[in-house]
């Protein structure tokens, strides 16, 4: 199972430890000397790119339908 969020990692991932989450894609925050930047790592993740990851990992990812 996987969390794909417009927020941020740290929270994310944060979530993914306490409840067995297996991926984090969201948005990066920079830190540099263990203080923010103000800037960001990479793409930032919204709407298109949720759906684009979900879509792709569709093709990648065993999912079983459960009726």
């Amino acid at each position: 199972m996987a969390i794909l969020s417009g927020g941020f990692t740290y929270f994310g991932n944060y979530l993914k430890d306490k409840y067995g989450f297996d991926y984090v894609y969201a948005n990066e925050l920079e830190i540099e000397n263990g203080k923010l930047t103000g800037n960001y790592i990479g793409d930032i993740v919204d709407g298109k790119r949720k759906a684009d990851r979900t879509a792709s990992s569709m093709c990648t990812v065993p999912i079983t339908l459960v009726s």
